[in-house]
């Protein structure tokens, strides 16, 4: 006999067992007589699975095996609700007979017992939206030069050369960062353009001319 049992299962979940067996007697095994068993006999058992033909009969033979052949029963056991150690065993029966009787030459009802370590199913709530949530990668935490929302991330005031000065309107909000940077070294530019034409109506020297920039709030991300 040889299987490939997990050392766990998952609480309330099913996983795929397949155990062989060798024929050893002088009759033909049919999947409508042979199957694999729980033990203590005719009694359900921990791991029954939704697919078992019954809490008592775990799964037929897979195929029609002749003596001296290998038969294989390929069978779903579910962990049960509860984590912990679970102990479980198998045998086979052929109808009402099992091959553990006198004479038979089977396995004992307490030769296949393994045990499982049954554990928690995983679930979302470490993933959930609270537990992901982006509080870290907010607006405040990740705004472009540290631009705050009252505009701290702006100077009150801006000098520029020729006497002129550009402020921003305290109350207002600055626009995202880069934005709110490039927006003031445009007038910047703009304002030098113009010192450089020499209007006979430019400000007199030592003399300010100031341009108040307003600034509109700005609204919370989408999501």
């Amino acid at each position: 006999m040889s299987a490939d049992f997990p050392s766990e299962l998952q609480a309330s979940s099913s996983t795929l067992v397949t155990l062989h067996f060798t024929n050893r007697g002088n009759a033909t095994w049919t999947p409508e007589e042979v199957a694999l068993a729980p033990t203590p006999r005719d009694v359900p058992s921990d791991v029954c699975d939704p697919s078992w033909p019954s809490c008592t009969r775990a799964a037929p033979v897979s195929g029609t095996v002749a003596p001296g052949e290998e038969g294989e029963f390929s069978v779903l056991v579910q962990g049960p609700a509860e984590p912990g150690l679970v102990q479980v065993c198998f045998g086979l029966a052929y109808g009402n007979h099992w091959f553990s009787d006198p004479g038979e030459m089977g396995p004992a009802d307490d030769a296949i017992c393994p045990t499982f370590d049954v554990v928690a199913g995983t679930s979302d709530a470490g993933t959930s939206d609270a537990g992901t949530s982006d509080a870290s990668t907010s607006d405040a935490g990740t705004s472009d030069a540290g631009v705050s929302a009252d505009g701290g991330g702006l100077p009150d005031e801006v000098l520029l050369t020729g006497g002129c000065s550009c402020r921003v309107a305290r109350g207002a909000t600055a626009p995202p960062g880069a934005g709110a940077i490039f927006f003031v070294l445009g007038l910047v530019g703009v304002l030098w353009r113009r010192r450089g034409r020499r209007r006979t109506s430019a400000a007199p020297r030592g003399e300010r001319c100031e341009l108040t920039v307003r600034i509109p709030a700005r609204r919370g991300r989408r999501r």
